[in-house]
């Protein structure tokens, strides 16, 4: 039985092994060089100074990062899903001031083999509400009789239409990078990801992966620990 070969790729510096695990992670990154088609995300960490590998391949729409894994001989895990949700609040309540400036939208970075799990999420985001409750109690911030507890008008999170998604973000959906973002949206990071050594996430347009220490993503942004991830149920 002849094995399935992985999508063709046009990086010069890709290295095909099955998996990041098996990947020598000893050499240096290289320091990027400016080019003509740029994305925003990788010129940005560019500018910053930051190391990075570029891996540049063609683009299969809702190929998903199976196929970009594939496509770059990384390991799925590594490969750092950046999404858009929408908070929607209870009927006939405003958004919490917290989440009010960017009309509920928010950014979550996944493992490319787990999904989110929604009520999770939902969950993290009414304890940080009542955390947030608490702290402006202490310091003598008292809400009036008229206004409902934050954490009770939260009623639902879920993915962002895609063209609000690259509204609030500056990017097309399947290329969206978490650097240089057109609008300063909070950015949730799953926990078990600050913890692996590299990671490979989008620079900022389609087929357009950046290798790169996963420090440099704590050094970059402004990101908040969840745990709301699940595997992917396997596929058949």
């Amino acid at each position: 039985m002849s094995q399935k070969q992985a999508p063709p790729t046009r990086s010069e510096e890709i290295t095909h092994t099955p998996s990041a695990h098996k990947r020598d992670l000893n050499p240096d990154l290289p320091r990027p060089e400016a080019r003509p088609d740029e994305p925003r995300g990788r010129r940005h960490l560019r500018e910053l100074g930051h190391r990075f590998r570029d891996h540049v391949f063609e683009y299969v729409e809702k190929g998903g990062t199976s196929y970009s894994s594939m496509a770059i001989g990384a390991e799925e895990h590594a490969v750092i899903k950046t999404l858009v949700f929408q908070i929607a609040p209870i009927a006939g309540s405003n958004l919490p001031t917290e989440f009010a400036s960017f009309d509920g939208h928010i950014m979550v970075l996944m493992h490319g083999d787990w999904n989110v799990d929604t009520q999770a999420l939902l969950a993290h985001l009414h304890r940080q509400l009542e955390k947030d409750a608490d702290s402006k109690a202490e310091i003598g911030t008292h809400s009036t009789p008229g206004n409902m507890r934050s954490t009770q008008r939260l009623r639902k999170v879920a993915a962002a239409d895609p063209q609000q998604a690259e509204k609030w973000t500056g990017y097309r959906v399947g290329g969206t990078a978490p650097f240089a973002l057109a609008n300063a949206l909070p950015i949730y990071v799953e926990a078990s990801v600050l913890k692996l050594p590299r990671i490979w996430i989008n620079a900022g347009a389609r087929g357009h992966l950046l290798e790169m220490e996963t420090s440099t993503l704590t050094s970059t942004l402004q990101l908040q620990p969840i745990r709301a991830g699940k595997p992917r149920a396997p596929r058949v």
